[in-house]
């Protein structure tokens, strides 16, 4: 988990739109317009100051998953709309 937040991070701090949008759930894409998907593929303003902190993270054992929250900070708000 904490591993995929770095991607998202990293994914801002470069303006990767593809890497961002595969991140993402697919619950998450299902309501996002299709449109506004295939332009943020193309990128967007990378901001190289975006900082995520991991804050806790917590997992828990559910057979046959495990489950993990992870509470962040965002010390730098990108500058992305979605």
């Amino acid at each position: 988990m904490l591993a995929t937040f770095k991607l998202l991070e990293k994914a801002v701090q470069t303006g990767d739109g593809n890497l961002y949008l595969s991140l993402q759930s697919q619950k998450k894409l299902e309501k996002t317009d299709k449109q506004a998907q295939e332009q943020f593929r193309k990128g967007f303003a990378a901001d190289p100051s975006v900082r995520y902190e991991a804050l806790d993270v917590r997992t828990r054992m559910i057979t046959p998953q495990c489950w993990a929250k992870l509470r962040i900070r965002i010390v730098q708000l990108p500058n992305i709309i979605w």
